[in-house]
Formats: structure tokens, C-alpha cells, sequence
């Protein structure tokens, strides 16, 4: 497969994105880490994947995940997250 078109900077856009998402939106983490892990190895498929990826978060900038609790609710607080809500959304990896 060729390269893509994003091979030389595909590492800076995903690095900005995960910073980003470190701070208010930890359900980008999945998509950009998979992404990252073909940084190496990138072709247009991941250009693709990079555009679908980018034109979401420019779609969704509203989009922040935030909480506050007070001392009171420390006795009742339970926190679950679920990053990878498809289980087996990446084409590359899925075996079925």
C-alpha cells in the first residue's frame, strides 16, 4: 500500500489531539493511540482515518467530559468508563 499523504506530520497531529484529549475528552485516547501505533507504517488508509477522526473532533468542540463531587458524595461516588464502547471498531485488528 502506498504511503500517505499525512506520513511526514501524522505524528504532530495526533500528539496535539492526545493532548487535548488528556485534558477533557479521555474517548478520543483510543482512536488516536491506535492511530499512533501506525505512525511507522502509515499509508492512505490511515490518512483516511486521521481525516474521520479530525472531522469529528472539529464537529463535536463542544463535546467535554467534566464532574465535580463535594466531600459529601465520597461515600457514594463510583466512576466507570468505557473508551472502546464498539469493542473491535478497528478494521486492522478485528478477527470476525
Amino acid at each position: 500500500m502506498p504511503a500517505g499523504l499525512q506520513s511526514k506530520t501524522c505524528a504532530s497531529h495526533l500528539m496535539k489531539l492526545f493532548f487535548a484529549a488528556r485534558q477533557t475528552r479521555p474517548d478520543l485516547t483510543t482512536a488516536i493511540v491506535r492511530l499512533a501505533s501506525a505512525i511507522s507504517r502509515w499509508n492512505v488508509t490511515h490518512d483516511k482515518e486521521l481525516r474521520h477522526l479530525m472531522c469529528y473532533v472539529a464537529h463535536h468542540t463542544h463535546d467535554e467530559i467534566t464532574f465535580e463531587l463535594s466531600c459529601s458524595d465520597l461515600e457514594r461516588a463510583c466512576v466507570v468508563l468505557w473508551v472502546d464502547s464498539d469493542w473491535a471498531g478497528d478494521r486492522a485488528h478485528t478477527q470476525s
